[in-house]
């Protein structure tokens, strides 16, 4: 029986052999990609939902440790540093019980790294209740690192 010869190509097929091996297995190790749009979703929902329950500790828990806040209102005009101010600031109204749903209409959610931006509109019919968050990912979890509210009514 003849010998066999040899292919030309043999070193480039293992070559390409080990390639697809190594993709193979980093794409095996890679994590998933997260869709940081949605997780900011996420938090934008809950954030919602603790201030319709009304939950204080939930919407207190949003915010980052140093976080600070501007709320709309002549009592809490000055800025708000750190969440025990910020509870402090919204506790009374938080105290009353539900009052009106608040629906973010308009939702603009912007990501840049471990940063977000989102602003939206809570008001209704002529009254406006703008809001934009400055979120920062902790430890892998998003939180308020700024609140900006303001009020206005159109004429």
């Amino acid at each position: 029986m003849p010998a066999k010869k040899k292919s030309a190509y043999a070193p480039m097929n293992k070559a390409v052999a080990a390639l697809w091996l190594s993709l193979a297995v980093s794409a095996c190790a890679t994590p998933p990609a997260r869709d940081a749009q949605a997780e900011v979703r996420a938090f934008i929902d809950r954030f919602i939902r603790a201030v319709n329950e009304p939950n204080v500790d939930d919407f207190v828990a949003s915010f980052a440790v140093d976080a600070t806040a501007f709320f709309p209102s002549p009592e809490n005009a000055a800025r708000r540093v750190g969440r025990e101010d910020i509870r402090r600031a919204v506790a009374p109204t938080f105290m009353q019980g539900p009052g009106r749903t608040i629906v973010a209409r308009d939702l603009t959610i912007s990501v840049a790294g471990d940063t977000a931006y989102v602003s939206f509109d809570a008001g209704v019919d002529r009254m406006h209740a703008r809001r934009t968050l400055v979120l920062r990912q902790i430890d892998g979890a998003w939180a308020v690192a700024h609140l900006h509210a303001s009020n206005v009514s159109e004429k």
